[in-house]
């Protein structure tokens, strides 16, 4: 299952929310919907997989990494944690949005790889 933390601009940015829909650009099948009361869901080809309460912040160490350097370098970064409600994994990704919130990047800390979403 796959389970993802984003990270936002939301504490730096408050002109630009992560709340919507974000669907990827490297597979179509792969959504997340993100809703204003801290609760977001997972699809892969129309079936949920996974729900999460989620919350977005500026500081670090979150899930036990420290980011701090990596955030005062970055200052259009932050961290949006996800717990699952499953079964309470705690995930972290650094979020970074472009095209004037239209797209989003999610970087997993410590894993390779990342994922880039377009706003539904």
């Amino acid at each position: 299952m796959l389970l993802m933390v984003l990270v936002n601009f939301a504490s730096t940015r408050p002109d630009i929310t992560i709340v919507g829909t974000w669907v990827s650009l490297t597979d179509a099948k792969s959504k997340y919907i993100f809703s204003n009361d801290n609760h977001a869901k997972f699809y892969y080809n129309g079936e949920l997989l996974d729900t999460f309460t989620y919350h977005v912040t500026p500081t670090s160490p979150q899930c036990g990494v420290d980011m701090q350097d990596y955030l005062e370098k970055n200052p259009n970064t932050s961290i949006l944690v996800l717990v699952s409600t499953k079964d309470d994994v705690k995930n972290c990704d650094l979020m970074v949005f472009g095209d004037s919130a239209q797209r989003l990047t999610l970087n997993p800390f410590e894993r390779p790889g990342g994922e880039t979403f377009k706003r539904q």
